[in-house]
């Protein structure tokens, strides 16, 4: 016998070996029973290598309870839920946030369930039974996409930018005493209303995702806890795109809405599901982690010339110009790099920040030369102007269906930039001023930002995000506004009208903007020259 074969036989006889002691070690283990209520949750931990049935009994023999959804819930771990105890694929489903429907016979009291992990530790999570009338329509009960014949739950992807929320149509509302479930016909009287709920405070414990998927398990504590996003019609596709925000929990739910021709309006619940648009298990960039050093060394940066900028900007004239000569280079080369190279977020960074300090000696080099204020000015006031239009697209009026077209956007936004310096360049120190305390502020509030995991760097983010992602403006952008975020805002306020006063005060005895450097120093040399000449004695003495 040759010796790779003695090798082969032996891997196999040890892998025979495992197996059996693995499968006797798991087949040893008892099945774990857990019974169930109707609309009440129910927090078990699943063992590992276990065969676990969770049980709903005493349900109403009433015709009237037609179905009802298992939800199976974890913050991140996947598990397996069955409607059968040999988990066939096309009753099955996996993942963290999965439920199975069951539609109810005439008689049926009792319904069971199956669940399992995969995991060689215990993992936590919420059990939930959800029953429905014969009036309700069925949640997914037309799906022809995923492997279940009934499936209401919701599957999610998700990249840095983007997260996709896909559905199943529903199934016109079944009864009893049916034999089976009609074939779907996709009725003209539903709507699919999609609901959006935030974790607070980009909060990652498990105890604020328990508490926060149980909100949107019922139609009426979606209704009451979360914010209604879009309304789809059966005619559009069954998926809606969202704005990622990394490390922010969301979890989103759909309700099917059936109008009835008497006028009555029934609803039923989708199983919801969350995300914090990052992996919790991930050696690199998890969600514990997810800010770089890059990103702290930006923010840092931006508070401390944001400060300097609030208060002092207008009296350091030459150090402004360099400063708003870099922030627009900055942001400009960096977008370019985004939509035209590959390459990681650091070294774009990088890429920038060298053009921007190139871009900011050139705006520099120009005062310098041509000592025009109105001119270099104007680089300011168009500064103030991107602000105040990201302002105005990261409030409500932003998520208009109207600005979906990349062109009608621009041009609004391209506008607004406008608007400030027009108005104002006339009052030129005035802008300059204002400009210096508000953008010099917003520096500062947002490093302030970055350390208390506020909302109000999307300001800008949002703005970049639509310049270099095409399909940006298709995303519903929901970007969570908590107490801190209206505390953040107050002071931001509050330090611009204080810059403001403060540099008007310090700089009120003195010359609008400082003479151009260039000039100045010629007429130096030209006065030095001719204090020399007026020095010489008229009558030299050769003796």
């Amino acid at each position: 016998m040759k010796t790779g074969t003695v090798f082969d036989t032996s891997l196999f006889l040890l892998a025979a070996i495992l197996h059996f002691t693995l499968s006797k070690e798991c087949s040893d283990l008892n099945t774990t029973v857990w019974n169930v209520q109707v609309n009440v949750q129910r927090t078990v931990r699943l063992p590992p290598c276990s065969q676990n049935e969770v049980r709903l009994t005493n349900i109403s023999n009433s015709i009237s309870v037609s179905y009802v959804i298992l939800q199976v819930h974890s913050q991140y771990r996947q598990f397996n839920v069955s409607l059968t105890k040999s988990y066939q694929h096309d009753k099955t489903v996996t993942g963290n946030d999965r439920g199975v429907l069951t539609l109810l016979k005439k008689g049926q009291t009792e319904v069971r369930w199956f669940v399992n992990s995969t995991y060689e530790f215990d993992v936590s999570v919420i059990l939930l039974a959800v029953a429905y009338n014969d009036h309700a329509p069925v949640a997914g009960g037309c799906s022809v996409e995923f492997n279940l014949e009934q499936d209401p739950n919701l599957h999610l992807n998700y990249n840095t930018y983007k997260t996709n929320v896909y559905f199943q149509f529903a199934h016109i509302p079944y009864k009893r005493e049916q034999k089976d479930m009609p074939p779907c016909t996709f009725p003209t009287s539903v709507d699919y209303v999609v609901y959006q709920y935030y974790l607070a405070d980009y909060d990652l414990t498990m105890e604020a995702y328990n508490e926060a998927i149980i909100k949107m398990t019922t139609v009426q504590s979606v209704r009451k806890t979360a914010t209604k996003v879009i309304e789809v019609s059966f005619k559009k596709k069954t998926s809606v795109s969202f704005a990622s925000n990394q490390g922010q929990g969301a979890i989103y739910n759909v309700l099917v809405v059936q109008h009835g021709t008497n006028g009555t309006v029934t609803s039923a619940a989708y199983v919801p599901i969350s995300t914090y648009s990052c992996s919790f298990t991930a050696k690199v960039d998890s969600c514990q982690a997810i800010t770089s050093v890059v990103t702290q060394v930006l923010c840092t940066f931006a508070g401390l010339i944001g400060l300097f900028v609030c208060f002092a900007g207008h009296r350091f004239f030459k150090t402004e110009m360099f400063i708003f000569g870099c922030i627009p280079s900055m942001l400009i080369s960096f977008i370019v790099l985004t939509i035209t190279t590959e390459a990681s977020h650091t070294e774009r960074v990088n890429i920038s920040a060298v053009i921007g300090v190139v871009g900011g000696s050139a705006w520099l080099t120009f005062w310098w030369c041509r000592g025009i204020a109105v001119i270099s000015v104007l680089l300011v006031g168009l500064s103030l102007g991107y602000l105040t239009a990201s302002i105005v697209f990261f409030t409500p009026l932003g998520n208009l269906e109207i600005w979906e077209n990349n062109m009608t956007y621009g041009l609004t936004f391209a506008c607004i930039c406008l608007v400030v310096p027009v108005f104002l360049l006339y009052f030129t120190k005035t802008l300059n001023v204002i400009s210096c305390a508000v953008i010099g502020s917003y520096g500062l509030i947002v490093a302030l930002n970055y350390y208390i995991k506020a909302s109000l760097s999307h300001i800008i983010l949002n703005s970049i995000k639509r310049a270099v992602i095409s399909d940006f403006g298709q995303l519903k952008v929901e970007t969570p506004f908590y107490t801190k975020d209206i505390i953040l805002t107050v002071a931001w306020l509050l330090l611009a009208i204080s810059g403001s006063v403060c540099q008007f005060y310090t700089e009120r005895h003195k010359p609008e903007f400082p003479p151009c450097p260039k000039t100045e120093r010629k007429l130096r040399f030209r006065q030095a020259a001719q204090l020399g000449s007026e020095c010489q004695p008229l009558i030299i003495n050769d003796n």
